[in-house]
């Protein structure tokens, strides 16, 4: 997103390619890949929210600059996963998604002078941090992906589904005001 803000759209939709490319191959969204290299990719991060729903805001914010809905099709199945995989971990956990906190709450230093992050398995994170979770941040961040997929399906035409969608989508607000 921060590449669309500089007005770099064409590398922003590059991404996007290289993103489904590599889905193609891992069949997931990796949390990160080595560049021209597809036999490795980094699997410890939130393969099923976070990253998905980064991927899908990523692509509205593409279309409503290009308005290109080719763009949008010929990444269909990546787009497809990145809202079902999200929607499939949230029915396993009562419409709750977990943050993977890094760079925040499990990675932050406690007083001036210690080491950060995890040793041999123990978050040394924020008092209190726990990466089982539930995150604000993760369910608004699929609430706004599946808002953006709903509309996709409108605009494509493939209007069979969006009323299952519209209710994963009420059941995720409903999760919001409940938790």
């Amino acid at each position: 997103r921060g590449l669309l803000s500089c007005g770099f759209t064409k590398e922003a939709e590059k991404f996007i390619e290289i993103t489904n490319h590599k889905f193609g191959v891992f069949k997931e969204i990796p949390n990160s890949v080595q560049m021209g290299y597809d036999s490795h990719t980094h699997y410890g991060g939130n393969q099923y929210a976070e990253c998905p729903a980064y991927v899908v805001m990523l692509m509205r914010d593409i279309y409503k600059i290009n308005h290109d809905l080719n763009f949008l099709k010929q990444n269909h199945d990546l787009l497809k996963y990145a809202i079902d995989i999200q929607l499939r971990h949230a029915k396993e956990e009562n419409w709750l998604l977990p943050f993977n906190g890094d760079e925040t709450e499990q990675y932050t230093v406690k007083k001036d002078g210690e080491i950060i992050g995890i040793i041999n398995g123990i978050s040394i994170g924020l008092p209190g941090y726990h990466k089982d979770i539930w995150s604000l941040t993760s369910l608004a961040s699929c609430v706004a992906s599946l808002d953006f997929y709903i509309q996709y399906l409108e605009l494509s035409h493939l209007k069979t589904e969006i009323s299952t969608y519209e209710n994963y989508k009420q059941k995720l607000l409903e999760s919001i005001e409940i938790n």
